[in-house]
């Protein structure tokens, strides 16, 4: 008894035949094939995906170094901020003549825990 073949089925293999008929198009349809029976889009995502991951640590990496590289001279980290954000589109310069212009002294960080009462330190 044959097996029925589905919808699907039948438009790859009519595209297949058309392939055959037509060389020009055989080259490009193996590559599609190949791409989809190795899993290649997936591989590719997973590729982004743990780039993504090795490279954002590797960033901070290099501004932790830079930052205590250029710790003795202010003007020459200065004028690395101001180019780097001076790179970024539309908000970049904005960044730049309201945040750093002004030149405002960095605020204090907040207690990260709330004090105790004394009255309970004196029990």
């Amino acid at each position: 008894m044959a097996r029925q073949v589905g919808w699907a089925e039948r438009q790859v293999r009519r595209a297949d035949r058309f392939q055959q008929r037509h060389t020009v198009l055989a080259f490009p349809w193996a590559v599609m094939q190949k791409f989809g029976n190795d899993q290649a889009g997936g591989k590719a995502a997973l590729m982004a995906y743990y780039g993504l991951f090795a490279l954002f640590p590797l960033l901070l990496l290099l501004v932790t170094i830079l930052f205590y590289a250029l710790s003795g001279n202010p003007a020459l980290r200065e004028q690395l901020i101001r180019s780097t954000l001076g790179s970024i589109p539309v908000i970049g310069e904005r960044y730049i003549t309201n945040t750093l212009l002004p030149a405002v002294p960095p605020m204090p960080l907040p207690h990260c825990t709330p004090p105790l009462p004394t009255s309970s330190l004196a029990r």
